[in-house]
């Protein structure tokens, strides 16, 4: 008996171990051929299908259009790069970005084939009326060096149509601009279209999607670190109507009393809507805690839009009779304060803020006023100084702001000339200085002081030939004269299409009376 049980044992474990032997036989060797016939059966499929359409590349065949079914076996690999190259294939990285603007950066949004001719700046042809800020904004562009009346040589689009106010219950507000945006004949889901938003929502939460834009570039006031998608987007300043188109006024630190630094009344001052509810309401609803009534003023009201009186408290009655009596205090020179944690302040890619404002934190109000008093008055002063130029350079006027932002995105575009930081944030400002000029500091007399440089001893003399010259010719005595000075280095005559070199440049007339050599080198030095 035991014998038979020992047999029976034996065979079942025979049988099973022929079976596994069997199915690892099949895995091993039938298995390639199997993947090999189901290969050929995919790749079938594929070209089977109609002409401009393949299998999505990932679950549910929800990838992007066009690309490629990806494969990990060996006879594959070879042909995946291939595949990626060929011009019907559009980059996976650009559908995804098209697919979730958000993710937009120059690389994967903007077209930089269309700038090759330059930097030139398409204005669509105006065909309904626009707000009063829009059109001045469209106006800098029509007077804008930039401008270019081609489209097809046009390295970006700036559309006609007023997107600054989606707020709906403003007048200004323009009902369904994503579709007429896609009606624009080069829009090409918004590559390199420039759009000017200043209202994204409406209150109490004024929402910052705007899901029109797609993949162009927004430029936009008010803009926070969470919805500004940095190096692709441009934060602008917040301007009121009646903001200048041009010329604006200069700062006010001319008129600033005899004493460097004045001495000003007061020392931290705001004037503002309280926000009873929604965005902002948080902070400005305890900013009464810190006022003081005599250097520290913070005035708020609760007057904001419809039903306000819904949501008052005891203080709003208080705060609107303040409000009403308070002379403008945010003058030119005042030194921003900011309390904003999530706030991108304006041209924040090339303008040094360090230099101009001070930081609090929100959630540390009442942190505020002592650090505020502990800043010394020598760098109250250079914040002021630095203030003005910032003003008067990219902020006194429409003209002024749109120009700024044109020059950024063109930073970015024309990338071996781009600006330096101190081009930006020192006198005389970006718009003065042309980075075609030179890439070396040293070739502009504004930046000597600011490299510790000095300018040259030598000078170039540039003499115009007013009359026609012969031997006789009081040109001759000029050059003798000029020639003995030990500081002429140069002497440039006649032609117009000369060019100067670096060094200073000391311009005469042959006509002129002619000076001596001593009396030359005197008026030089």
């Amino acid at each position: 008996m035991q014998f038979k049980k020992r047999l029976l044992t034996l065979s079942l474990m025979s049988s099973t171990l022929a079976l596994l032997t069997y199915l690892i036989y099949v895995h091993a060797f039938l298995g390639s051929g199997g993947e090999e016939s189901n290969a050929h059966k995919r790749s079938t499929v594929r070209l089977e299908m109609p002409e401009g359409r393949q299998m999505g590349g990932g679950l549910g065949g929800d990838g992007p259009p066009g690309s490629n079914q990806r494969s990990f076996l060996l006879d594959d690999i070879a042909g995946v790069f291939a595949q990626d190259s060929h011009p019907n294939v559009r980059n996976r990285s650009q559908w995804e970005t098209a697919q979730d603007w958000r993710k937009c950066h120059m690389e994967t949004c903007f077209d930089f084939d269309r700038c090759k001719n330059g930097f030139k700046v398409y204005l669509y042809p105006r065909v309904v009326p626009v707000s009063a800020p829009y059109a001045k904004i469209l106006s800098v562009i029509e007077r804008s060096r930039y401008l270019t009346a081609n489209p097809h040589e046009a390295c970006v689009f700036v559309p006609s149509i007023d997107t600054l106010d989606q707020d709906v219950l403003s007048k200004d507000y323009v009902p369904d601009v994503g579709t007429k945006l896609q009606a624009l004949p080069h829009w090409n889901g918004g590559r390199n279209h420039i759009m000017f938003n200043q209202y994204s929502g409406t209150w109490p939460d004024y929402g910052e999607e705007l899901k029109f834009i797609e993949q162009g570039i927004l430029v936009k006031s008010s803009m926070s670190i969470d919805w500004i998608r940095y190096g692709f987007d441009v934060s602008m300043p917040l301007f009121a109507k009646n903001h200048p188109q041009s010329g604006g006024e200069m700062g006010y630190l001319h008129n600033a009393s005899n004493s460097i630094p004045s001495i000003r009344q007061y020392l931290l001052a705001f004037k503002g809507k309280r926000y009873l509810n929604g965005v902002g309401s948080d902070t400005r609803n305890v900013l009464y805690h810190i006022h003081n009534a005599d250097d520290i003023v913070l005035l708020t009201t609760c007057k904001h839009g419809k039903g306000w009186e819904k949501l008052a408290d005891e203080r709003c009655y208080i705060d609107n009779e303040e409000y009403d009596k308070f002379l403008e205090s945010l003058q030119a020179t005042c030194i921003p304060v900011m309390l904003s944690n999530s706030y991108e302040l304006p041209f924040s890619e090339v303008i040094d803020w360090n230099k101009i404002a001070i930081w609090g934190d929100e959630r540390l109000l009442f942190q505020v006023p002592p650090m505020v008093r502990s800043i010394p008055q020598s760098k109250i002063l250079a914040l002021r100084q630095q203030n003005q130029l910032v003003w008067e350079t990219y902020f006194r006027s429409v003209d002024n702001i749109i120009n700024t932002v044109l020059e950024i995105v063109k930073n970015r575009v024309a990338r071996h000339l781009v600006r330096p930081t101190y081009h930006w944030n020192s006198v005389p400002g970006a718009h003065v200085v042309l980075p075609e000029w030179s890439d070396i500091p040293n070739n502009f007399p504004f930046y000597y002081k600011t490299f510790g440089e000095t300018p040259g001893d030598h000078f170039t003399a540039v003499i115009y030939a007013t009359s026609a010259v012969t031997a006789s010719s009081p040109l001759f005595r000029v050059l003798k004269v000029v020639a003995k000075s030990q500081y002429c280095q140069k002497v440039r005559i006649g032609s117009s299409k000369s060019t100067l070199g670096d060094e200073p440049t000391c311009c005469l007339a042959h006509n002129y009376i002619i000076m001596a050599v001593l009396d030359l080198s005197f008026k030089w030095r």
